[in-house]
């Protein structure tokens, strides 16, 4: 059932539609009762107009909305949605980020707990699991961060992004911040405070990217986890080896499959075929895979085909080794 819901929560024009009607049903509550908690609840403030349900499906539909977002201050949100593989997992995370404020105490830690019991229920894979309760137990730290910090302090936006495991928590972070503020209540995500969230994704990104040339990793840094799930066709010496170098967050930013894939790709080189390239479609861009020997210009020759034949370079990571054999990735369209 964990590959039905991933299918149900992935945006697409109707989501909000079909899920507020099952909600409206109780057929989203027999899935989830953890819901049922947050029918009708007011929560008396300042800020919020709506009740808790009703914000917690305008944030999903402000997600949907950003599919066909054509406004520039908006396409930019859009991109991020766009570069992501997780969106569903974004939908979960919105549809439970509130879920605690019938409980006492900080909302955020009992929405998390609560989620997370859900989440087991349905048996989803512990990177699932993570990102979602990351999603659900930092959904206020952004916008506290990006309105209420001087977001030139260089201290303030690194305090930010040490919590930040990967690129990819900061895109659905990002992307939550921007529909849970939005559908608070009209107008109380205005321009200036689209910019300020924009500008700290930004800032972030940036330092989350340049690290990855900081720390390398190290023997002691590849984890018994990682080895253990090693395919048996693969060498464990050889496999460290090739690890050993790499930027730290390299283990930190790539799924398990794709590093063991990677290995797959260096293992097949040799003098008479001395460069791998794997091309695989994503459902909003290609990636292309490189492994190679080492070389001058490498990666900007890259980027510059990929240029001349109209290929629009979302991003592109570098890494090297300590054997000199590069790994190239890049997302284009």
């Amino acid at each position: 059932i964990r590959g039905f819901l991933n299918e149900i929560f992935k945006p697409r024009p109707g989501l909000h539609d079909t899920l507020y009607e099952m909600y409206q049903l109780g057929v989203l509550e027999l899935l989830f009762p953890e819901l049922k908690s947050i029918k009708a609840l007011i929560i008396r403030d300042f800020y919020h107009r709506y009740t808790v349900d009703e914000h917690t499906f305008l944030a999903i539909k402000n997600i949907e909305d950003l599919l066909v977002a054509k406004d520039d201050s908006d396409v930019r949100f859009r991109t991020l949605l766009e570069g992501t593989q997780n969106s569903n997992l974004l939908i979960l995370a919105l549809l439970f980020h509130d879920v605690g404020k019938s409980r006492e105490g900080e909302h955020e830690k009992e929405s998390e707990r609560i989620a997370n019991q859900a989440l087991l229920r349905f048996k989803y894979k512990e990177h699932e699991k993570e990102i979602v309760l990351f999603l659900i137990r930092f959904h206020l730290k952004m916008s506290s961060v990006a309105f209420r910090r001087d977001l030139e302090d260089d201290q303030v936006v690194q305090g930010f992004v040490e919590e930040i495991p990967s690129v990819e928590h900061l895109r659905l972070l990002c992307l939550l911040t921007f529909a849970d503020i939005k559908a608070v209540a009209p107008g109380t995500l205005n321009e200036w405070k689209k910019d300020l969230l924009w500008q700290l994704y930004v800032s972030s990104y940036e330092k989350l990217t340049l690290g990855f040339g900081e720390e390398r990793i190290q023997e002691d840094d590849i984890g018994e986890k990682l080895l253990a799930k090693l395919p048996a066709d693969l060498k464990r010496d050889e496999f460290e080896s090739f690890l050993e170098g790499f930027p730290l967050r390299y283990l930190n930013s790539t799924s398990t499959d794709a590093i063991y894939h990677h290995y797959q790709l260096s293992t097949q080189l040799s003098q008479e075929v001395p460069v791998q390239v794997r091309v695989s479609s994503r459902k909003t861009h290609y990636e292309l895979c490189v492994v190679t020997p080492d070389r001058r210009q490498l990666f900007a020759k890259i980027s510059g085909v990929l240029a001349y034949f109209d290929m629009s370079v979302l991003r592109g990571f570098g890494f090297s080794n300590n054997q000199s054999i590069v790994l190239d990735l890049f997302h284009f369209s």
